[in-house]
Order: C-alpha cells, then structure tokens, then sequence
C-alpha cells in the first residue's frame, strides 16, 4: 500500500490484527495507526484501506483505558459473524433431528450474541441462511426481544442479519 495515498482520519484494516483502525500520518515510512486507545506504526504491506461496504469480517475496537488486559484480547480475537450453517458450526450434527439441529444453532447464536454484548462490540453478522426460514425466525425473535439490541438489517439476499448493539 502507498502510504500517500492515505488521508489521516481514513480507516484502514490491520491485517494482522483483524480489526479497523484510523490513519495517523507516517512516520519513517510507517503508517501510525490508532485502534481504541493504542497507537502502533505498522509497515504498508500490514495494513489496506478499509472499505465498509465490503469488509465485514473486521471489528472496529471500542477499548476504554479502564478495561483490563484479557477483555482487550478477547476484543482482538472475537469475530464479528457467526455462520449458523449447521456443517460450519459442528458437521458432527448433520445426522440429527432437525428439532436437535435448531436448538444447537440456537444456543450456540445465543452464546454469540451474549458474549457481544458483554464485549461491548458495536455490529455483528448473524448468518442463518435463507432455507424454510424457521431458523431465521427464531434469531429475528431473539434479537427483537432483547434490550441491548439497536437496529436489525436484513443483508445477503435475506440469509443473514447486520445486528447494531448498544
């Protein structure tokens, strides 16, 4: 990446991170780059601008200086989506009842959405897929009845959910 081409204030991915930061300025041909309260140089071939159409695999970090090491790491190490395909969360219950199946996806999308919010992360992905819609139904109730859940939007075609957190 050409440093130049960045404007301080844009956004860009730590690739090694996997989170978004903002671009500080250069400094001895590196880019500075502020991720919550951490300000780190990182050479241009460990960052990309950060597009936020297309990127929603990456988390933008909201960490407060109060907040102790292990949160902030697993911050760092939490994903912003969870795919509740049955073959990506445990291909061993392929076999089951779909009954078995849906309650797994569910405790397993609950479990997520729990630690998301006591992480205090902003924007989650919830891929349920399109299929007959029971399960879709299930997550649109859960996320619908519960308090710290903000805005709902429908992304993919209708198989997954862009979830804003308060």
């Amino acid at each position: 990446m050409n440093l130049e081409d960045l404007w301080i204030g844009d956004k860009v991915k730590i690739l090694s991170l996997n989170l978004v930061g903002t671009f500080q300025g250069i400094i001895n041909e590196k880019a500075k780059v502020k991720y919550g309260t951490i300000k780190k140089l990182f050479a241009p071939n460990e960052i990309e601008l950060y597009d936020d159409i297309s990127n929603e695999n990456y988390v933008e970090l909201n960490i407060n200086k109060t907040e102790n090491v292990d949160i902030i790491k697993e911050k760092l190490n939490f994903k912003n989506s969870i795919d509740l395909h049955i073959e990506k969360l445990n291909c061993n219950m392929i076999h089951k009842t779909n009954a078995e199946i849906l309650r797994y996806q569910l405790d397993k999308f609950e479990d997520y959405l729990t630690k998301a919010i006591e992480l205090r992360i902003g924007k989650v992905t919830i891929i349920h897929g399109i299929g007959t819609g029971i399960l879709k139904k299930e997550v649109r109730l859960i996320l619908e009845t519960n308090p710290k859940v903000s805005i709902i939007y429908e992304t993919n075609n209708g198989g997954a959910l862009e979830v804003w957190l308060k």
